[in-house]
C-alpha cells in the first residue's frame, strides 16, 4: 500500500502542469499497470484514475481520486510561491504537505534528465503533437516516458517541471511512462481528454491549511 501511494504521489507530480496565458479546467485520466501479479492486483483496485487541473496563469490546482489513495490535492500559487499537497486517504487519513516551492526547484535541478525529440506525430483534442522521449532519475526512482506534445499551449515553469520544462517547448497531450520501483517495473499512461477554457475562482489556489489535516512534511525556505 505505501509504495503504491508513493507512485501515485511521483503520477501526480509528473502530471501537473500550467500554463501562462490559459485560463480554466484540463481533465486527464490516468491508468497504471504491472507484470507483477501483486502489483497489478493492487493497482487493479485503484482501477482508472482521474485528474482534474484548474489553471489561472500561473497558478495550478490538480485533484486526482482513485478508489485507494483517496483524494489527492496540489495546489501551487505564484504569489505565495508555495505548494501544498493535501492528501486524503482512507488509510492513513488526512494528511499534508507545505513546502517552498524555490526549495523544491533547487532540488529538482539536482535530478538527471534526458530528452530526445521522435519522429511520429498525433492529433489529439484537435491540436498537432510531436513526441519527445525522456528519461529522468529522481530519489532513486527512474522514470521513462513517451510524451506527445502541442507547442500551441505553453507551458510555465514550476515546481513539478522545472527539471525538464525548458527541455520540452509546450504541453503533454498523452504522457506513457514506466517507473522501476524496488525492481518492478509500473506502466502509466496519462491522457488529457478535455480542455475547456473558462474563469476560474482565486479561491481554488488558497494554500491554507486545511482544518483536521495533520503535517506529513514540511520543507523549509
Amino acid at each position: 500500500m505505501k509504495k503504491i501511494l508513493q507512485i501515485a504521489l511521483l503520477l501526480i507530480t509528473v502530471v501537473t502542469f500550467a500554463q501562462s496565458s490559459f485560463e480554466g479546467k484540463i481533465v486527464s485520466q490516468q491508468t497504471m499497470s504491472s507484470d507483477n501479479p501483486e502489483v497489478q492486483a493492487q493497482l487493479a483496485y485503484m482501477g482508472m484514475m482521474s485528474t482534474t487541473q484548474y489553471v489561472k496563469g500561473s497558478n495550478s490546482r490538480t485533484e486526482l481520486n482513485s478508489p485507494m489513495t483517496g483524494k489527492m490535492t496540489s495546489i501551487y500559487t505564484a504569489k505565495t510561491d508555495e505548494v501544498l499537497v493535501l492528501m486524503d486517504n482512507p488509510t492513513a487519513g488526512k494528511k499534508y504537505m507545505k513546502a517552498s516551492a524555490s526549495k523544491l526547484k533547487e532540488q529538482a535541478g539536482e535530478q538527471k534528465v534526458d530528452v530526445t525529440k521522435g519522429k511520429e506525430t498525433k492529433t489529439i483534442l484537435g491540436y498537432d503533437c510531436e513526441q519527445y522521449f525522456m528519461t529522468m532519475v529522481a530519489n532513486g526512482t527512474k522514470m521513462e516516458m513517451e510524451l506527445f506534445v502541442t507547442d500551441k499551449i505553453a507551458m510555465v515553469i514550476t515546481d513539478q517541471n522545472i527539471a525538464y520544462a525548458n527541455k520540452i517547448k509546450g504541453m503533454p497531450l498523452l504522457i506513457k511512462g514506466k517507473v522501476n520501483q524496488m525492481g518492478m517495473d509500473i506502466n502509466i499512461t496519462n491522457s488529457v481528454t478535455e480542455i475547456i477554457k473558462e474563469s476560474v475562482s482565486s479561491d481554488k489556489f488558497d494554500t491554507t491549511i486545511p482544518d483536521g489535516f495533520t503535517n506529513l512534511e514540511t520543507v523549509k525556505k
